[in-house]
């Protein structure tokens, strides 16, 4: 039995990594900040491909109410 992809548990380990990365470099880098932030829209970007996009492409979302 094949089984879909998980997108959703993909999305939000994918945000969580990019945050805590972007918070790294936030205090690693301080005359660099702007990295730091252009690293959390990266993240946000992420969790809508992973959240939204994927799921509808691949056909893996669920009908509503299931």
């Amino acid at each position: 039995m094949v089984q879909n992809a998980n997108w959703g548990l993909i999305g939000r380990i994918s945000v969580t990594l990019g945050l805590v990365a972007a918070t790294v470099v936030f205090f690693v880098l301080p005359d660099k900040r702007w990295i730091s932030a252009v690293m959390v829209g990266f993240a946000i970007l992420d969790a809508l491909i992973y959240g939204l996009v994927i799921p509808r492409l691949t056909g893996s979302e669920k009908p509503p109410g299931t």
